[in-house]
């Protein structure tokens, strides 16, 4: 253990002072996409988009999702379970269409995020160096680490 001067005190903020923020973030990261995407379809429907685009959208998502839940994660990263090489090969290419990077790359920032979790070597920790926003640390572990 090494010694060293304290971290100096976090500020707290009340639930009042926080509240504007919150329901602001709320408002425009958690409610407004969803809502708009569900106007995009009601307006283009039978016109542009119909029930078989709907079909194959939440197709292909629940497609990439387990490519990544199941293959990426459980299966490359963790070696959770062995698989027959054909199913190996699907799950590769379903995590592929994630669009989240190659494979190789996925892994090996996952394992390192498990060797080092929340930590300065992290990839994605919120816990970022330097005195930052909420909102920055919040989008440096979401999405920002990925444009390092």
């Amino acid at each position: 253990m090494t010694t060293g001067s304290p971290a100096a005190p976090l500020e707290v903020k009340t639930a009042s002072s926080r509240k504007p923020f919150v329901l602001m973030t709320l408002l425009m990261g958690i409610i407004i996409p969803p809502l708009a995407l569900i106007a995009g379809m009601i307006l283009a429907w039978n016109s542009f988009f119909g029930p078989l685009d709907m079909i194959l959208f939440f197709g292909m998502y629940l497609v990439s999702g387990f490519g990544i839940t199941i293959g990426f994660h459980r299966y490359f990263s963790h070696k959770s379970f062995d698989a027959p090489k054909p199913v190996v090969f699907m799950l590769g290419v379903m995590g592929s269409m994630a669009m989240q990077g190659p494979i190789f790359w996925w892994v090996s920032t996952h394992r390192l995020h498990h060797a080092h979790s929340d930590h300065e070597k992290d990839p994605h920790s919120p816990h970022a160096p330097g005195e930052h926003s909420f909102l920055v640390h919040f989008w440096h572990s979401h999405i920002g680490w990925l444009f390092r």
